[in-house]
């Protein structure tokens, strides 16, 4: 049986050959190899051997890992490793050499909804509205965005 490896290789070509942009054929290299690697490490060297365990195992894993700053990875950051990784099970299981359902063990991170960091005071926003000068056709065309805006919420 080829290993995991191997596989990549392959998953990757399909990719190329399906004409995947430079940029993400590349992006989807550099986070699978540190999926198959963290993988061989665990001794996990053929798809056979790849369980639901082993993807929990993994993305344990990944939720520990920090960026060269000491940060936890953000959430965008894990989703995009999580679906590369579904991408390339679903891949595998289309070969048939796992499990169909193998790759929904992996769960997306809920991304966090953040508040923004700074508001406008009640005086800046005064201020900014009353700046509007309508005697020019750039400035009513301002004011009808403003008002469109404003009505929009």
């Amino acid at each position: 049986m080829p290993t995991l490896g191997d596989q990549l290789a392959a998953y990757l070509e399909y990719e190329r050959n399906r004409r995947y942009s430079p940029c993400t054929l590349k992006n989807h290299k550099s986070t699978l190899a540190t999926f198959v690697a963290w993988l061989k490490g665990q001794g996990v060297m053929t798809a056979d051997r790849l369980g639901k365990a082993q993807l929990e195992d993994w993305q344990r894993h990944l939720n520990g890992r920090r960026t060269p700053q000491g940060l936890p990875l953000k959430a965008q950051t894990l989703n995009i490793h999580i679906i590369n990784a579904r991408g390339f099970l679903d891949h595998l299981a289309r070969q048939g050499l796992v499990p169909a359902p193998l790759s929904s063990a992996l769960e997306c991170v809920k991304a966090p909804s953040l508040l923004p960091q700074s508001a406008l005071t009640h005086a800046q926003v005064r201020k900014f509205l009353g700046s509007i000068r309508t005697v020019t056709p750039e400035g009513f065309r301002n004011r009808a965005m403003r008002d469109i805006v404003k009505c929009c919420g």
